[in-house]
């Protein structure tokens, strides 16, 4: 076999970004709910007893699509914003983690990913995780985790390594959109002042973007902040008032105005959706 330079493997290594936001091991309390948000979650039920500790029931419009049994050796996998239902029994022993995969900021692999998995441990990943998570003080622990992250999604992934180009064509293309989403304060910006930056007319940009990218530029733009605010509510303990500050909105009203109106429910409601809160 000739030696030949993978330049797309390249490509698509440099432009992948894992973000964590939420990594737990350890025997929770009885909780039962319902959620949907906008990252992806990964589920490991530890321990050899094979006990079943609940289920999660996957519901699409309201209708039941899936169900899967919490069992013990078993890995979980649920998309971004999958409609999801909990039962959990005491003490069930779990490894969890929150988190995005991107290659365009803003812009998650599994964004448009329709299913849930459920699948057996047949390789001790779980133990090999578990074990990471007892000693997370370390680089290689954290990026053991990382690996058996990236192990999950990998067969489920469906872009092709041959769009890896044109991301990165687009990602040079709109660097200053991307720039400015990726500010914290990013709700306070509009699409003129994008304009402004990328130097051309509001309605050019929103055009080429909505064209290129398959998502109009506001609803990108929407997407974004969402995310931020999400991740503040679920694992800040700040305020609402300070939250909208930091994500810069007028005032809190605003922020609360623009939050139900994307996900028809409040702040604060949308607070008490994860376990445990």
């Amino acid at each position: 076999m000739e030696v030949t330079e993978k330049t797309t493997i390249i490509d698509a290594l440099n432009l992948m970004k894992i973000r964590l936001s939420h990594a737990i091991a350890g025997n929770h309390r009885e909780w039962s709910g319902r959620n949907k948000f906008c990252f992806n979650r990964i589920f490991m039920i530890y321990g050899d007893e094979k006990k079943n500790f609940g289920e999660v029931i996957h519901r699409e419009k309201n209708r039941l699509k899936k169900k899967m049994p919490l069992d013990q050796g078993h890995v979980f996998f649920m998309p971004y914003n999958a409609d999801l239902e909990f039962y959990f029994r005491p003490d069930m022993p779990i490894i969890a983690f929150h988190f995005n995969l991107e290659l365009f900021p803003g812009r998650d692999l599994f964004e448009n990913f329709a299913d849930c998995v459920m699948q057996k441990d047949t390789e001790n990943s779980i133990n090999a995780v578990l074990s990471a998570m007892q000693h997370s003080s370390s680089v290689a622990s954290a990026s053991l985790v990382m690996a058996e992250i990236l192990k999950i999604c990998s067969p489920l992934l469906e872009s092709s390594l041959s769009d890896m180009r044109q991301v990165e064509l687009m990602r040079t293309k709109y660097r200053a959109v991307i720039e400015a989403m990726e500010q914290e304060d990013c709700a306070g910006t509009s699409v003129k002042e994008l304009a402004l930056k990328s130097g051309v007319h509001r309605d050019s940009l929103s055009k080429a973007f909505a064209s290129d990218m398959g998502i109009p530029l506001k609803k990108y733009m929407q997407q974004c902040i969402l995310s931020k605010a999400t991740h503040k509510l679920l694992y800040s303990k700040n305020n609402l008032k300070t939250i909208a500050a930091q994500l810069g909105f007028a005032n809190e009203q605003y922020f609360c105005m623009f939050f139900k109106k994307l996900t028809g429910q409040s702040p604060d409601v949308f607070r008490k959706k994860l376990p445990g809160s």
